[in-house]
């Protein structure tokens, strides 16, 4: 990949922005002329409608066909491009729908490159209007908006379900260990209580012995040395189900 060039002083790159954006001035302003307008954005109409395509083909979406011819629609209004998809979902619509956003920082790119040039060559030129071509049309339609703002929203909602459910499983998972700890604690300390009473009792003793998951308590009768055990053990089980219905969002 080629290393972007070095960038002028700030006044040089300060002309060039303002051409730049006389260009983009112009072509939007061709807006009142619907069939010119067309024209001069089709070489950006073609990169927009591609990165569709190629989008839907990357995360599943189908695409069945593509459209580059401009006519004009019923209401009188006119469409550029488009592409119809098969299996366009709330998943996919996100990157589907935002796709023609790569030609933004290609735009940005090639401005750059231009910047390197003198103001007014035709290399400069033609490169200026390629970056306006990108800046334009690289700009989501209000109906790729309204697909990628669905799938958006829920993609908002399964992060905050993740979240919401995480955070009741580390609270559960506190409340086991917090629990956890107070019966070994129990377990600890319920033999040394024996052994007290029993002491005060004037009664004779067998070693305590514990581990981590039982305790050892003793009968002990005057002047004898039989010891009877019992055991408990405590066990930790945590299960979490969760079911995300799915939604679909399609053209």
């Amino acid at each position: 990949m080629a290393a972007l060039p070095a960038l002028p002083d700030q006044f040089t790159l300060a002309l060039h922005a303002v051409l730049l954006l006389l260009l983009a001035a112009g072509l939007l302003a061709l807006r009142r002329w619907p069939r010119l307008y067309a024209i001069s954005l089709w070489p950006g109409t073609v990169a927009h409608e591609l990165l569709h395509y190629v989008a839907g083909l990357i995360f599943g979406a189908q695409p069945l066909s593509l459209s580059v011819i401009p006519r004009r629609k019923p209401d009188g209004g006119w469409l550029l491009g488009s592409v119809s998809f098969a299996r366009l979902r709330w998943w996919n619509s996100v990157p589907v729908g935002l796709a023609p956003l790569a030609l933004v920082p290609a735009g940005g790119w090639i401005f750059i490159e231009s910047a390197s040039l003198p103001l007014l060559s035709l290399p400069a030129l033609g490169m200026k209007l390629a970056a306006t071509q990108c800046l334009v049309a690289g700009w989501p339609s209000p109906r790729d908006w309204a697909h990628a703002i669905v799938g958006l929203l829920m993609l908002a909602a399964l992060a905050m379900a993740v979240g919401m459910g995480a955070g009741a499983l580390g609270i559960s998972f506190g409340r086991l260990d917090q629990a956890g700890s107070t019966a070994v604690r129990n377990e600890w300390s319920r033999p040394a209580q024996l052994q007290r009473g029993a002491s005060a009792a004037g009664l004779q003793t067998a070693p305590i012995t514990a581990s981590d998951n039982s305790w050892l308590a003793f009968c002990a009768l005057p002047d004898s040395g039989n010891v009877q055990t019992t055991s408990s053990s405590f066990s930790r089980n945590c299960c979490r189900n969760m079911t995300i219905p799915e939604s679909h969002a399609s053209t």
